[in-house]
């Protein structure tokens, strides 16, 4: 292929990527707060210094900025409606090098029902265009936020410095006047900014500044030279400010950021009030963070071990959820405000929650280093890589690994946008029986791709919670990444998740047959539902662990490599109904019956035995 289709397909698989609502509010939200940050930031930095000239202007350019929301709107509507970027043309989510533009087929769709213009030679244009416009929708939409906040940003800016030279005296009518009559030399003909320094500061509220020389910039071009890199890390630019506005947000280490030495050295008041800002600032939001982890009222990203992060998730515990009165809400989409309550959280509970030796050092060590790892990778604009990784932690499974086709599966499914899925349940359109308001499981590469669409004939695997057999529905505002629940897990679940990896979760095979997705379905809701002398699993767990003789103690400790009497107990429990489980799955699917017999028979053969 060309170097143009190339990139062509680049840009569509970026596009496909972020058709998901809750990206779109992951980019609202981050640059809400960012739009906020930094003239927060530059204004405690002047408070600290007792600029007082300083404040002033900050406040005033705060004021600005709610003066600018009508043109603001006005060119976020205009970039949404007609695609394209007045303000700053070259600098979008597409992530383009510089100087280039979009090109490719152009054909009006009032011409298109036209007979004579409906030609053969006019269908591939037709069909790229329409195509493109699909794949770009989620960009041009991308592309209305960042054009909303840049000109928010870049006026208030602009009507700040005009506000400088406005000479003193004139009346409130006069002052207008001259705002009005200076405004439009920041603009030229066409809308595009012309002073380079307001628009520099004005894409830092979009994460779209220049990035600083070195190997992330290498990376950067090398991407644009070769379109074959993007498909792993399909965005450089935004992931990479994001997470160097969190550094800068960090005391000690935002000394680790080239932006912040530079802007301590430039000799700005106004940089050097933003360094010390960030600084101050940081230092209260990493407080607050470890102050809610200690208190046990946040989580991060659970168990850094793929098996205890299943059980953790079973149990009952969702990942970046932070709580507010008597509710739990996902704060990880105000990217990258809440980075540091990312890190601090999944840094603390994998050290003290999840290790049985909290004071080895080379643990600690390696614990921290994995959480930063994961605290980098599990970010919305970095969904290339995650979903690449994904694809090899589901080979590294407890029932013994995917094939190839599975793990390439996993990663392909980035390419069917979560938008179908989210838009038809909120359309109202989905039947609350199909599950689409369930999670679904999905364990060969085609399930994998068939559960990011919307429920079809054939494919109802809804994911239960094998403790408890409860299908395991889609949160409160799960749709737009603002998940809220008031649920809670019980003592009896965290003694589980103490347990550690002495519990396994429901096994993906039947003996050596693999089970579908709808089997495994209905083996995981058996095992919670079933009764075995009147109680169901967590009926009993309840009961055994209320008895005296169990001595229950939510400070004890496990250890994986010597069983403790209650593990053993508890486990011997949950096997029992695994097996009355898999019986009766047995008995229900004839299929699964005759296959289970038959790889039986043939290991009977080489006289290897029965397995269930």
């Amino acid at each position: 292929a060309s170097f143009q289709g190339r990139k062509a397909m680049l840009e569509m698989y970026r596009g496909l990527l972020l058709t998901n609502l809750k990206t779109m509010t992951t980019n609202f939200l981050g640059n809400t707060m960012e739009t906020l940050m930094i003239p927060l930031s530059r204004t405690i930095g002047h408070m600290t210094t007792f600029n007082l000239k300083g404040v002033k202007e900050e406040l005033g350019f705060m004021a600005n900025m709610v003066m600018s929301i009508n043109r603001a709107t006005r060119a976020g509507m205009d970039s949404l409606i007609n695609e394209r970027n007045l303000l700053d043309p070259l600098r979008t989510k597409s992530e383009a090098l510089n100087g280039e533009i979009g090109a490719g087929f152009y054909m009006q769709m009032n011409k298109a029902v036209n007979a004579g213009y409906w030609h053969p030679q006019n269908w591939v244009p037709l069909t790229v265009n329409t195509a493109g416009k699909v794949g770009r929708a989620s960009l041009r939409v991308l592309g209305a936020q960042d054009e909303f906040f840049k000109t928010l940003t870049y006026n208030g800016k602009a009507m700040s410095r005009i506000a400088k030279e406005m000479p003193e005296g004139l009346s409130r009518s006069e002052k207008k006047e001259f705002v009005k009559k200076h405004l439009d030399m920041f603009y030229d003909d066409a809308g595009e900014a012309v002073d380079r320094e307001l628009l520099d500061y004005s894409r830092r509220a979009a994460f779209q500044e220049d990035l600083e020389k070195g190997w992330v910039n290498d990376l950067h071009l090398a991407v644009g030279k070769t379109p074959e890199l993007g498909i792993i890390l399909p965005f450089i630019r935004t992931p990479y400010n994001l997470i160097d506005r969190a550094i800068q947000r960090t005391p000690v280490a935002n000394f680790m950021s080239k932006r912040t030495k530079r802007m301590w050295t430039s000799g700005n008041p106004d940089e050097k009030a933003e360094v010390i800002g960030n600084t101050i600032l940081g230092t209260g939001i990493f407080g607050t963070a470890l102050g809610y982890s200690m208190s046990g009222n946040i989580t991060g990203a659970g168990p850094l071990d793929y098996e205890k992060n299943r059980l953790w998730r079973t149990a009952g515990f969702k990942p970046y959820h932070i709580k507010v009165g008597d509710t739990w809400y996902k704060y990880d989409r105000l990217e990258p405000l809440m980075m540091p309550f990312i890190f601090v959280s999944s840094l603390h509970e994998n050290l003290y929650r999840f290790n049985n030796h909290p004071d080895d050092l080379q643990d600690a060590i390696g614990i921290f280093v994995a959480v930063s790892a994961r605290t980098l990778i599990d970010r919305t604009w970095l969904r290339g890589l995650k979903g690449f990784m994904d694809g090899f932690d589901t080979a590294m499974d407890s029932d013994g690994g995917s094939t190839y086709p599975d793990i390439l599966g996993s990663f392909a499914s980035n390419l069917i946008p979560a938008g179908i899925n989210q838009v038809h349940r909120l359309s109202g359109l989905a039947d609350e029986q199909s599950g689409a308001y369930s999670f679904r499981e999905a364990l060969s590469w085609q399930d994998k791709m068939m559960k990011k669409l919307p429920p079809v004939e054939g494919y109802d695997a809804v994911k239960h919670n094998w403790l408890t057999g409860k299908p395991m529905l889609l949160p409160n505002g799960g749709n737009f990444g603002l998940d809220n629940t008031k649920e809670e897990p019980s003592k009896y679940m965290e003694e589980l998740l103490r347990f550690g990896n002495s519990i396994q979760g429901v096994s993906k095979k039947l003996g050596q047959v693999d089970l579908s997705s709808k089997q495994y379905s209905r083996l995981t809701e058996l095992t919670g539902t079933l009764k075995i002398e009147g109680l169901t699993l967590m009926d009993q767990i309840e009961e055994l662990m209320d008895l005296p003789e169990y001595d229950f103690d939510e400070n004890r400790v496990y250890h994986d490599e010597y069983p403790s009497l209650q593990q053993k107990t508890v486990n011997k429990v949950i096997n029992a109904y695994k097996e009355q489980a898999r019986l009766t799955l047995l008995s229900e699917d004839k299929t699964l019956h005759k296959e289970w017999e038959k790889a039986n028979e043939e290991k009977l053969k080489v006289g290897m035995g029965m397995e269930l």
